[in-house]
């Protein structure tokens, strides 16, 4: 195998790292929120739901986007072993965040109206989100996806002692203490894990770089970060301002859902990410690349829209009954406001991590922009459903905009003829779906059916007639691998 053909295959094996682990992840994040819906009342969950959303908004202010400089830079110093570089930024970004985040923590505990709420007990998560950022960014920049995921996952594990409502009933206040001391665990795990993964940056004597370059990379992802965490959890905070909190939950869990058809391309750009940071610029071999994670995210993706469009009451039912009607609603829209992004790929990661995070930030921006303006103009008639549609209608404002620009900069067409056949291959899998769904009743066990269908005829789809593409090589590799040691296990 060349040289190039071994490079793709170690990004698509870095991707399968991480598609097993952020599927179990998710699930296990999907799970914790359908337990706080059915074991709390939708005020509650609604509250919950409605103080993270809004404390998340403030915790992204004291990074500064030095979380994305140090997987930009830091995947470059470690490529060149330059571990001291590593420290030094590692350490100074440390002392940043830290500074930045107890003076935002002093500025919302001045505002009596928030003192008063949820936000109070919540504050805590900007001083330890913050410091978490700066170590999970260094794993990151280091390439090793499975410390990465790990470290991500045991997050979310410490989160379920809120099964302890079960045996003793935890009051909402509780939960917000549990999710605040999983952070701290984690932190002490990805310590552990960066102190055992590359004893080398602690090691090293602490080398000054121009701090200049670290601030003038991160600033303006900081800026596109916050833009984007503002256009994710705005319409949140909105909902709550203007209608009442039940509907946050309605709106949340929906959000939730939605957001799994984005979870491919975070995977697989999660994976292409350090490589890009590396890449001063993009050539024949990344374009290739570039279209092949872009099929692979459709193949991934598509299944599940299908089962959200056609299913989409079923899916807001596992939350509870109260959620079957409007977040079912919420679901098709958000669902259908991300088909563009799930066909354009892998192009925001093209403009965040390579050499045009000007233009992102000011892309985001725009977007936000039109976003309040939607969600300001539609919350206070329509409610959670108004804010679905002001979320439905920036995604494909964004796509349209980020594809144009990398179609200009780098000449990467969003499209590809090899797309086409997917598209239409699902366009019939749709049809016959709808047909199979005449005929029985929508309940989770069609829906299970359903699901697994597709994705075995999508299965039998690429071993058919993709017989020359890289699916088709994953596909047989791992087969193979796992044939090969469960042969070794039974010896």
């Amino acid at each position: 195998m060349d040289q190039k053909r071994k490079e793709l295959f170690t990004l698509l094996k870095g991707s399968g790292i991480n598609i097993i682990f952020e599927i179990a992840n998710r699930g296990l994040t999907f799970l914790l929120i359908v337990l706080l819906t059915r074991f709390f009342k939708t005020e509650d969950a609604g509250t919950f739901l409605w103080g993270f959303a809004t404390i998340s908004m403030f915790a992204i202010i004291p990074m500064f986007g030095l979380d994305r400089g140090i997987l930009k830079l830091g995947a470059k110093y470690l490529a060149d072993k330059e571990y001291g570089k590593v420290k030094f930024i590692m350490t100074r970004s440390l002392v940043s965040v830290v500074f930045f985040s107890l003076f935002i923590m002093a500025g919302i505990l001045a505002v009596p109206a928030a003192r008063e709420s949820i936000l109070l007990i919540f504050i805590p998560y900007i001083f330890l989100s913050s410091i978490q950022k700066v170590f999970r960014s260094v794993i990151w920049a280091t390439g090793d996806m499975f410390s990465l995921n790990l470290s991500i996952i045991s997050e979310t594990i410490f989160r379920f002692a809120i099964l302890a409502h079960i045996f003793t009933p935890l009051s909402i206040n509780t939960v917000v203490y549990i999710y605040l001391g999983a952070v701290l665990i984690n932190i002490v795990i990805e310590y552990l894990i960066l102190r055992s993964k590359q004893p080398r940056i602690f090691s090293s004597s602490s080398t000054r770089v121009p701090f200049k370059e670290l601030v003038n990379i991160s600033l303006p992802l900081f800026f596109a970060s916050l833009t984007f965490v503002l256009m994710t959890n705005i319409d949140t905070f909105m909902i709550g301002l203007f209608r009442p909190m039940a509907e946050v939950a309605f709106y949340r869990v929906a959000v939730r859902s939605a957001f799994f058809l984005l979870l491919p391309m975070t995977l697989f750009s999660r994976s292409l990410i350090p490589h890009i940071s590396k890449e001063g610029s993009f050539g024949k071999q990344f374009r290739h690349t570039y279209h092949i994670f872009n099929r692979m995210i459709l193949l991934v993706s598509f299944p599940l829209l299908l089962i959200f469009l056609l299913f989409s009451e079923q899916v807001a039912g596992i939350f509870g009954s109260d959620y079957t009607s409007l977040s079912g609603t919420i679901l098709i829209v958000l669902s259908s406001g991300l088909i563009l992004n799930i066909l354009t790929g892998l192009n925001a990661p093209i403009l965040s991590y390579g050499n045009m995070q000007k233009a992102y930030f000011l892309i985001t921006l725009v977007v936000l922009l039109v976003n309040l303006i939607l969600n300001y103009l539609l919350i206070p008639p329509l409610g959670a459903l108004g804010a679905a549609y002001a979320t439905a209608m920036s995604y494909i404002l964004i796509s349209i905009i980020i594809s144009t620009t990398v179609f200009i900069k780098y000449r990467f067409h969003p499209f590809n003829f090899s797309y086409l056949t997917v598209i239409l291959a699902f366009g019939l899998l749709f049809s016959l779906s709808k047909f199979f769904l005449s005929y029985f009743p929508k309940n989770l066990l069609t829906l299970a059916i359903t699901f697994l269908g597709i994705y075995l005829m999508e299965f039998l789809f690429i071993v058919t007639f993709r017989r020359k593409s890289y699916e088709y090589q994953v596909i047989i590799k791992t087969c193979r691998r796992f044939r090969i040691n469960r042969s070794s296990n039974d010896s």
